[in-house]
């Protein structure tokens, strides 16, 4: 193994991880030597493995490319935001109760990356390849009807709640549709409207939580938002109903509701009046954005950090001017209440 000389008294199973992460990360061969020398001087770095391999209880350390060909590593927390944007490496243990010594840590160790897009990977995944598995009649030997009941519905309540997580990192809300496992023709009539209905039940919660959202609410916590964050916030809400708008036209949520409506189920009048909620709510977010995006450019002038103090006030009469042409001609963005928001 190369860069043996620099490695001389580290434990040979910190070695080996070493030169693991190093192959995985694709670096040089050429570049093997300076790569451990800066990693064994890095207190950080062979702390967290040696934390790892030599404490049961410690079942992950990532390891996280920084500049110049080298790593810095965690065995403590998970990877932010900010250090997915480059590639992570994740370094688990196969079984949590096992010992790792130099001679099992090859299996003992279970190495993968992380992507930018773990999320919507793992919704993928756990749709296409698992659900399928565990749908499977063949997997399902020995089990009881209750116990295969009982796991298909936590499986498909974990999805559910994947799905809208999904939604909530990329800024969306996502409605998760039943599966078709869980109310296919040989569902009993009355699981599956059961199933249908706690569909309803999680879109209504969603929706709800888009139509309460105020744009007051970082004012009434006692903060002093800019200015753009008024039209930021309109911006969102219009994409997000915009969104929510589309996906209450798909046929398959289409057809969960004719069902449900043919059986006279007591969820469909009120998800009905909440899609005239969600109509009246679109249309009133899609015309504030429309007329604030007008005061975008007067705002990023009055909160540029590069501007000049004292030509500042030459922006206050452009951006009242238009403020006034917003009030005469937006349709919703003409009461006290929503000017009082922007002015503050």
């Amino acid at each position: 193994m190369g860069g043996d000389e620099v490695c001389k008294g580290v434990d040979q199973r910190t070695k080996w991880v070493l030169h693991r992460v190093f192959t995985i990360l694709g670096y040089p061969k050429a570049k093997l030597e300076k790569f451990m020398q800066a990693v064994v001087a890095d207190e950080q770095v062979m702390r967290s493995i040696e934390k790892f391999v030599n404490n049961h209880e410690v079942a992950y350390c990532f390891f996280f490319q920084t500049s110049g060909d080298t790593i810095t590593a965690n065995s403590a927390e998970v990877p932010t935001a900010a250090q997915l944007k480059k590639k992570v490496i994740c370094m688990h243990r196969a079984t949590q109760e096992a010992e790792i010594t130099a001679d099992n840590i090859h299996d003992a160790t279970i190495f993968f990356e992380f992507p930018k897009n773990m999320l919507e990977t793992m919704d993928k995944v756990c749709r296409s390849v698992y659900l399928s598995m565990l749908s499977n009649p063949a997997n399902q030997k020995g089990w009881s009807d209750l116990i295969s009941k009982d796991l298909m519905d936590k499986y498909h309540v974990f999805l559910a709640n994947l799905h809208v997580t999904v939604g909530l990192r990329r800024g969306e809300t996502m409605l998760p549709l039943p599966p078709k496992e869980a109310v296919g023709s040989g569902s009993e009539e009355k699981d599956r409207v059961h199933v249908l209905e706690g569909a309803i039940i999680t879109w209504t919660k969603q929706i709800q939580h888009v139509l309460t959202q105020d744009p007051e609410a970082l004012l009434k916590d006692g903060r002093h938002p800019e200015p753009l964050v008024e039209i930021d916030f309109w911006k969102n809400k219009a994409e997000n109903l915009n969104s929510i708008h589309t996906q209450l036209g798909d046929d398959a949520l289409r057809r969960v509701l004719q069902y449900l409506e043919e059986r006279k189920s007591t969820y469909t009048g009120p998800f009905a009046r909440l899609q005239m909620d969600v109509a009246r709510a679109r249309e009133e977010a899609n015309d504030n954005n429309r007329f604030l995006k007008a005061l975008n450019v007067l705002f990023n002038g009055l909160t540029n950090e590069s501007a000049q103090f004292e030509e500042l006030s030459n922006l206050f009469g452009p951006i009242l001017h238009m403020m006034l042409l917003i009030w005469r001609h937006s349709k919703y963005y003409n009461t006290p209440a929503r000017l009082v928001v922007l002015i503050r």
